[in-house]
C-alpha cells in the first residue's frame, strides 16, 4: 500500500524547553504526553534543534536541524524532489498559514544545529532525502 494513502503526518513544533521539561518530570516522551494517533508524525524540538520521526509513540529516527521556525501544529501539504538550489534535493512543505515554510536540506550544511534558518527547518541533505522517503 502506498505509504501516503491514509497516513496523517503531523509536524508538531513546540517550545522544546516547556515540553521537554514536562516530559522529563513525568518520565514520558512527548509522543506519550500528546496522546498521538498510531500513524506517523514528526516532533520538532526547537530548543534541542532536533526533528524526531515517530510511528505512534515509538521513535523511528532523530535528526539534527537548524531553526528558528514557526511554532504550531502543521501537516505536510506538498512535496518536491530534484535539484532545488538552496533547498537541497527534497522539500516537504507545511501548511503554515502566514508563509511558505517547510523541511529541506540547506545550501549551508554548517548551519545545522544553530539558529540560522529564516523560518524553514533545515536538515542535512542526506537526512532530508531519507526523511522524504520515510514519510512518502
Amino acid at each position: 500500500m502506498d505509504r501516503m494513502k491514509g497516513m496523517r503526518l503531523l509536524a508538531v513544533v513546540m517550545l522544546g524547553v516547556l515540553w521537554f521539561g514536562c516530559a522529563l518530570a513525568e518520565k514520558t516522551s512527548p509522543a506519550e504526553r500528546a496522546n498521538v494517533p498510531s500513524g506517523s508524525w514528526i516532533w520538532i524540538d526547537i530548543h534541542q534543534k532536533s526533528l524526531t520521526l515517530y510511528q505512534g509513540t515509538e521513535v523511528q529516527k532523530i535528526y539534527p536541524i537548524a531553526t528558528p521556525s514557526p511554532i504550531g501544529v502543521y501537516t505536510i501539504t506538498h512535496r518536491f524532489a530534484g535539484e532545488l538550489g538552496g533547498f537541497g534535493t527534497r522539500f516537504l512543505g507545511l501548511n503554515v498559514p502566514w508563509g511558505q515554510f517547510g523541511i529541506h536540506g540547506p545550501n549551508k550544511p554548517g548551519s545545522i544545529g544553530s539558529n540560522a534558518s529564516h523560518g524553514c527547518f533545515r536538515m542535512r541533505v542526506k537526512d532530508s532525502e531519507e526523511l522524504y522517503g520515510l514519510v512518502g
